[in-house]
């Protein structure tokens, strides 16, 4: 999600009167954690598989936060509110996030393959010919071979 700010400020009259309320509203956009959306442990063989329906495909795509503050001219007092309204991300981005049986951890945000932009298929890979992911070795290189790719 992008950040945005927008600032809107208006002067409330009433005629004959002048000016009593100046509104000035902030809107921005903030980001929020990303979300676990399945966790799993590799079987005997060091493979583990994910299911996910489309129904559950949706996350928390972050937060639009208004911020609105209102000056009384005349009084002098000034008065904020804030609105946070959940927005949600109809096609999230994933990547996976693994724990080594020594307690490291490392993602896959980074490595080439390892990240999947405004995700909507049904499936990375296939039983016959899975999405694999190598780490270890020699050098303790991360390797992801996408099947498809």
């Amino acid at each position: 999600m992008t950040a945005a700010l927008q600032l809107v400020q208006t002067i409330a009259r009433q005629p004959g009167h002048g000016v009593h309320v100046v509104t000035t509203t902030r809107i921005r956009y903030e980001r929020t954690d990303d979300e676990i959306v399945r966790s799993g442990v590799t079987d005997h063989t060091g493979r583990v598989r994910f299911y996910i329906p489309r129904a559950e495909l949706v996350t928390a795509g972050g937060n639009k936060v208004v911020e609105t503050t209102r000056l009384n001219l005349d009084t002098g007092d000034s008065r904020t509110t804030i609105a946070r309204t959940p927005l949600s991300e109809t096609h999230p981005d994933f990547y996976f996030d693994l724990t080594r049986s020594d307690g490291t951890r490392i993602d896959t945000l980074a490595l080439p393959g390892g990240f999947f932009l405004n995700f909507q298929s049904s499936r990375i890979g296939t039983r016959a010919h899975p999405f694999t992911i190598n780490f270890g070795g020699d050098h303790g290189l991360v390797v992801v071979f996408d099947p498809g790719g």
